[in-house]
């Protein structure tokens, strides 16, 4: 980041470092973005039973295995993917932001 400090003459440019709230923040979007792409592929996984086959009882079983995670993460995962799938109002699959949304009646 460039900024410029508010003085008439001489006008000096000083060079700030990116904050780590800022890099958190560039991160997270990321993160979050490739979480929820994660969640929709294991609602379709789940869906066409792409998980069957490598001996675990259930898909959140699969995923938790795959990708190390705790087996309530992945069940809440292949929910609020299911549910999307399902659901009348803009949410995972149709959010650019990807925002999660919940679904009224």
């Amino acid at each position: 980041m460039v900024m410029v400090e508010p003085r008439a003459e001489p006008r000096r440019v000083v060079l700030v470092e990116e904050s780590t709230r800022e890099r958190i923040l560039s991160v997270g979007a990321t993160w979050m973005t490739a979480q929820c792409a994660l969640i929709v592929l294991g609602a379709e996984l789940h869906e066409n039973d792409g998980w069957r086959g490598d001996g675990a009882p259930t898909c959140a079983h699969w995923i938790a295995n795959a990708l190390d995670l705790e087996l309530s993460t992945a069940r809440e995962w292949l929910r609020v993917g299911k549910h999307s799938a399902h659901c009348r109002i803009p949410t995972l699959r149709s959010n650019p932001d990807c925002r999660i949304r919940r679904c009224g009646p």
